[in-house]
């Protein structure tokens, strides 16, 4: 075979394998969520026959608005699409005060605390979940609250606090990707 015809055949084989692994991929993430919508627009009468499996005999709505009413799914829509904003806009801003600090000021011990900012990339955020649960379920800023009340702490949880505050210490999103943008961004160093 000339080197052509192979090099045609490698093209063809990545991209039918290229293919097949998409389509592989794509209906192991959608099957559960297409199962779910069926399910979701079967009428009562359809729940308990086994003869549909995709597309139900009474489609009906009826099941989702109960679900929307119930949950209060708009109120909860607003909620987080509040509190999204609001934490994306303030750990922006703190991460690229910190990318810019790590980009352009150069300052002693600068290597250790960028160190100290790869590590919370490694660190799985598992790790420190009850920690940080903890943390804001006993929020006590610098021993202030026990001394002052003799009580363990404020409870922070159910608030908007423990979104605040990771949003404006960078703990967030991930100081390095800003640290390797900023440069390209503010070509002049700093003095």
């Amino acid at each position: 075979m000339s080197a052509l015809k192979v090099a045609r055949i490698k093209a063809w084989s990545w991209k039918v394998f290229r293919a097949v692994l998409l389509t592989g991929i794509g209906y192991v993430i959608l099957y559960p969520i297409l199962l779910k919508v069926s399910l979701g627009l079967r009428g009562k009468e359809d729940i308990y026959d086994q003869t549909i499996i995709w597309f139900p005999k009474h489609a009906t709505l009826d099941n989702m608005w109960f679900v929307i009413e119930k949950m209060k799914y708009w109120d909860a829509l607003l909620n987080t699409i509040g509190i999204s904003a609001m934490a994306a806009l303030l750990q922006t801003a703190s991460c690229a005060l910190a990318g810019y600090g790590f980009a352009r000021l150069k300052y002693k011990g600068q290597g250790i605390l960028f160190f100290l900012v790869i590590f919370t990339i490694i660190v799985p955020p598992q790790t420190v979940m009850i920690p940080t649960y903890l943390h804001f379920r006993y929020f006590d800023l610098f021993g202030l609250v026990e001394l002052v009340t003799g009580r363990p702490g404020v409870n922070l949880l159910d608030s908007k606090w423990p979104f605040i505050l990771s949003s404006i210490t960078a703990t967030g999103l991930k100081k390095r990707i800003v640290h390797l943008y900023l440069p390209a961004v503010f070509p002049i160093a700093s003095e």
